[in-house]
């Protein structure tokens, strides 16, 4: 069914939907496909099971399949790519060829995306800057801009507005407002809590537990701010060489 001027102009395919100018224009033998709004999957070709909802939504698509765009411009580059879904004003919108299987929901969520794959984004602009042309995959990003900074770091969470908001490097997680905010090439930190971690810019296997950390810190595990009392069940009495005890309540 096509309702638009030229929309579904070269159609061959089956089941599928247009409407608006020139959506769906060149689709030859691509079926199972919904295209709402101009320009919407205007190249596509024998692509298929694609629905893209939004002026330019997955406009430049020609082969790729089971992709979801929903906004203006999603998914607006992708070509060939498969599996991805995209919701919002531009989010995953330089995906391309490489960039399979990545979730983005958001404004411009996962924007300059073009070959990384496995990625989630939900926030807007969370996972902003992340590429993937040599990583950039694998990453978790849950918040306004959680890894906006992120370029081809893999196998990163970040839970929170501005968590790993610098970050460059892999193997990351942070959770809570501003976590791990300063990190750049630092790896292997975990960071809980509001601020957490925020004094870790490249150091590396870290653990700060609603402490800031401290600039230099490598393999350190810091708990609590000054003050902050601890009482471990079933540990009575033991004290690490140059440490307090830790008692038993």
């Amino acid at each position: 069914m096509a309702v638009g001027t030229q929309a579904l102009f070269n159609n061959t395919g089956s089941a599928n939907l247009a409407v608006g100018f020139r959506t769906l224009f060149f689709n030859t033998t691509g079926h199972n496909l919904t295209g709402i709004g101009a320009g919407a999957l205007y190249k596509n070709t024998t692509g298929i099971f694609n629905t893209a909802i939004g002026a330019g939504a997955l406009n430049s698509n020609t082969t790729g399949a089971f992709n979801t765009a929903i906004g203006d411009s999603a998914l607006l580059s992708n070509t060939t790519a498969s599996g991805n879904t995209a919701t919002g004003y531009q989010a995953l919108t330089s995906n391309s060829v490489g960039g399979i299987e990545n979730v983005a929901n958001g404004y411009q969520a996962l924007f300059h995306n073009t070959s990384g794959h496995f990625n989630t984004a939900v926030g807007y602009q969370a996972l902003f800057s992340n590429i993937g042309n040599i990583g950039g995959a694998a990453n978790t990003a849950i918040g306004d801009k959680a890894l906006f900074n992120n370029i081809s770091g893999s196998g990163i969470t970040a839970i929170g507005f501005g968590a790993l908001f610098l970050n460059t490097n892999s193997d990351n997680t942070a959770i809570g407002f501003d976590a791990l905010l300063n990190n750049t090439t630092g790896f292997n930190n975990i960071a809980l809590g509001a601020q957490a971690g925020q004094n870790i810019t490249i150091e590396n296997n870290n653990i700060d537990i609603g402490n800031f950390g401290v600039s230099g810190d490598s393999d350190t595990i810091r708990v609590g701010s000054t003050q902050t009392s601890t009482f471990i069940a079933g540990i009575f009495g033991q004290a690490s060489a140059g440490g307090a005890t830790v008692f038993r309540k």
